[in-house]
C-alpha cells in the first residue's frame, strides 16, 4: 500500500526511508463507552523499537468518537460538506484522547516504544504540550527524531551518512520550496 494520508506524511517517509508503513498493524483500543476502536499508527522504526503516528497539525481536543461524529455530521448538514481542515479539528484520529489510548496500549501490552512525530514546522500551543505530557503521550519534532538516529545508528555499525545525506537534501528542497511560495 503506498497511500499516505497527507503530503507530508509522504515527505516524512521519503526523509526516512527506513520506516515500514504500518497498514497491517492495529491496536484493538475499548474507548470510555466500552465501543472497540482499532488504532493504526502510520509507521514502525525497527532501529528505535518505535511506533510512529506522523502529525504536521496539533491534536484536537476531542474527548470521544461519537463527539467527532456528531461533530462531522452537523458540519455535513450545514456546510454539505466536511473540509479537511475541519476533520483535523475535529476527529477522533486527531484527538489527544485517541493518541492518549495508542500510547497506553503500546506501553502497557507491547515491547515497543510509541511516539508521535510532528512535522517541524508545526505550531504547539502550551496548553497542547500540557494535555499531551499529562495523557503520558510522548511526542518529538522530527528533527529531534532525526537526531536521535544519528545517536544510535554508529553505536550500531549502520552506516548512517546516507540517511544523514537524504534527509539533509530534502530539507534544502523544502527550505528552497518555501522560498518560492
Amino acid at each position: 500500500m503506498n497511500s499516505y494520508d497527507s503530503k507530508d506524511e509522504k515527505s516524512f517517509h521519503e526523509k526516512f526511508p527506513h520506516l515500514r508503513r504500518n497498514e497491517s498493524t492495529s491496536f484493538p483500543l475499548v474507548l470510555e463507552d466500552g465501543s472497540p476502536y482499532n488504532s493504526t499508527p502510520d509507521f514502525y522504526c525497527p532501529l528505535l523499537n518505535m511506533i510512529i503516528e506522523f502529525k504536521s497539525h496539533q491534536l484536537n481536543n476531542v474527548v470521544s468518537l461519537s463527539t467527532s461524529l456528531a461533530k462531522q455530521e452537523q458540519e455535513l448538514e450545514y456546510k454539505g460538506y466536511v473540509s479537511s481542515y475541519f476533520k483535523l479539528k475535529s476527529g477522533f484520529n486527531h484527538s489527544i484522547c485517541k493518541q492518549g489510548l495508542t500510547a497506553d496500549y503500546v506501553a502497557s501490552k507491547t515491547k515497543h516504544k510509541f511516539s508521535i512525530i510532528f512535522k517541524d514546522d508545526t505550531k504547539l500551543s502550551t496548553q497542547s504540550k500540557n494535555k499531551m505530557s499529562l495523557n503520558n503521550i510522548p511526542w518529538l519534532y522530527e528533527s529531534q527524531y532525526y537526531e536521535q538516529l544519528l545517536k544510535i545508528l554508529p553505536s550500531m555499525g549502520i552506516e548512517y551518512r546516507r540517511i544523514k545525506k537524504r534527509y539533509d537534501k530534502l530539507e534544502r528542497e523544502n527550505t528552497l520550496l518555501k522560498a518560492a511560495a
